[in-house]
């Protein structure tokens, strides 16, 4: 249905054309020359003391983590997990989830004939019957309403309704229910850590909101990991997710294209920036939390490319994926391009660390073809003292830091509104009250105290260190590049996240946890599978 709509037509139609043309063609034969190119530099790298080198160093460390007893510990994904499922507070969250709908799974069988008898229920039992589609539709929705028309309530009231509907189709469908399993421990730990944020905050009353946010962003955890339960499920969702993002990047180049966005001061630094356009935002609030979302997304459509059976899929989805990659470098953010830089390298080391010499060499060698504007952008990161923006960041950081001291163990509570309330408090190095520190670990540590940040940073070890096993054993390439784009992505946005605050706005906020949703599904389905070959 997807690929016999009216936007994807003429484009299959192209490249059935050029499919059908490429065999001895000159396109073919350039690109077979770029491919002998790079396998010689591939061997002049492999047979160099510099691979040697790096290859012995990565080696080193990957075993001094395996075989260390402290990284263990806190690493080690099966141990604390089973002690984890076996615990008393699993079987009460649990219980809490599946006993009311295993007493209506039990009710509705007794009756299902009666229910079958009912239109309502034949059509909702049809529509539950690929809920992951409608869950990326939804989120595909998100990124589609423009900021003007968009409140973060719409987030919450639409995670409501999927976890309604994901309750009813545990009670009808037979293979249906609520994977807490796939949430790991450490992740369980800081969502405690959030509530107790709001428990303790120094005015729960503006705590309460960022509560409801934060929760929100959890139960689409839950949701996803539960909707998502094969190849064909997770590729599905993946797919429509993409979609979307391609569409709001489409917009931001006719924002470009039409200059429709005007050149912004408040953004840039005039000066230094002289005959930048305007910096293009999408459907999102601002320009740097349009290239958050485009830098969290584009490693899937890597996956996707990958994974396609077809030359008209990879076509297709690498057509798709060309106007968001263009369009990040119409954003003018400059963590953004380098969260891309991170991204590329993480991907090409995890998929084949053999191609890392000759994408450093592409990368050096694609400078003098950058357009004007993003080559003087990029010039400006190595003349940070006289820029605006960065200089900025640094006084925020002063003006927040004797109070990061003072509140290191517990926090002032939950979101930005408490923030402003205390470090107004404090000697500004601003002209103005800062709305939040700028990074996010600080601005995770100022709120939530030094559980919330230990927590979180646990967290994310033991996510990475999950993926990045599964893909060095190579059990099913499907997985792998689901897990070497998932990876690639939450590097390159905490790469992002040293120098911006990406939780500030909701919505790239859940894009976030939607991301963590991907890899902790694979690692559930990939892990269930493995527990019923050891069963067998």
């Amino acid at each position: 249905m997807l690929y016999n709509s009216l936007f994807f037509k003429p484009i299959l139609y192209m490249i059935r054309v050029i499919e059908a043309s490429y065999d001895g063609s000159l396109t073919q034969k350039f690109f077979n020359w770029i491919i002998r190119v790079a396998k010689k530099i591939n061997d002049a790298y492999e047979n160099s003391w510099t691979h040697k080198i790096i290859d012995k160093i990565v080696k080193t460390l990957i075993l001094l983590l395996t075989n260390s007893v402290i990284f263990g510990f806190f690493l080690r994904i099966g141990n604390l997990n089973k002690w984890w499922e076996n615990s008393l507070l699993f079987g009460i969250v649990n219980g809490i989830l599946t006993v009311p709908s295993n007493f209506l799974k039990n009710l509705y069988r007794k009756y299902e004939t009666v229910f079958e008898e009912s239109l309502f229920f034949r059509l909702l039992s049809l529509l539950l019957e690929r809920f992951e589609i409608i869950v990326a539709i939804v989120l595909a929705i998100t990124l589609l309403v423009p900021h003007e028309s968009w409140t973060n309530i719409y987030s919450t009231i639409f995670a409501a309704i999927l976890l309604v509907l994901l309750f009813i189709s545990t009670i009808i469908k037979k293979n249906s229910y609520f994977n807490l399993k796939a949430l790991d421990f450490s992740l369980i730990i800081f969502m405690l850590v959030v509530a107790l944020s709001w428990f303790t905050s120094i005015n729960r009353g503006e705590s309460l909101r960022f509560l409801i946010i934060n929760f929100t962003c959890f139960m689409f955890v839950l949701i996803i990991v539960s909707s998502i339960r094969n190849e064909k499920s997770l590729g599905d969702f993946i797919e429509i997710l993409l979609v979307g993002v391609t569409a709001i990047a489409l917009y931001g180049l006719w924002q470009f294209v039409t200059d429709s966005v005007p050149f912004d001061p408040s953004l840039t630094n005039v000066t230094q920036n002289e005959g930048m356009p305007g910096r293009v935002y999408s459907t999102l609030y601002n320009p740097n939390n349009f290239a958050e979302i485009l830098v969290m997304m584009l490693p899937f459509y890597g996956a996707v490319i990958f994974n396609a059976k077809t030359f008209v899929k990879k076509a297709t989805f690498t057509v798709l994926a060309l106007p968001v990659l263009v369009v990040l470098f119409c954003t003018g953010s400059r963590s953004g391009w380098i969260a891309f830089a991170v991204f590329v390298l993480v991907y090409t080391f995890l998929k084949n660390k053999r191609l890392l010499p000759f994408m450093l060499a592409a990368g050096i060698m694609a400078i003098p073809f950058l357009p004007q504007h993003v080559y003087r952008r990029i010039l400006t990161l190595f003349r940070l003292s006289a820029d605006t923006s960065a200089q900025y960041r640094i006084k925020i950081i002063k003006t927040s830091w004797p109070m990061l001291k003072d509140f290191c163990l517990t926090g002032v509570g939950l979101g930005s509104d408490v923030f402003m309330d205390v470090v107004a408090n404090y000697k500004q190095y601003t002209t103005k009250i800062p709305v939040h520190t700028h990074v996010l670990y600080m601005q995770i540590w100022v709120e939530m105290g030094i559980m919330g940040i230990l927590s979180f940073v646990w967290f994310l070890f033991r996510t990475v260190k999950g993926a990045v096993t599964n893909i060095l054993e190579k059990s099913n390439i499907y997985f792998d590049n689901v897990l070497i784009a998932g990876t690639a992505s939450l590097l390159g946005i905490l790469s992002m996240a040293a120098v911006e605050y990406i939780w500030y706005y909701p919505r790239v906020m859940l894009f976030f946890w939607v991301d963590v949703a991907i890899v902790l599904s694979v690692l559930s389905i990939i892990r269930v599978r493995r527990n019923k070959l050891s069963e067998d």
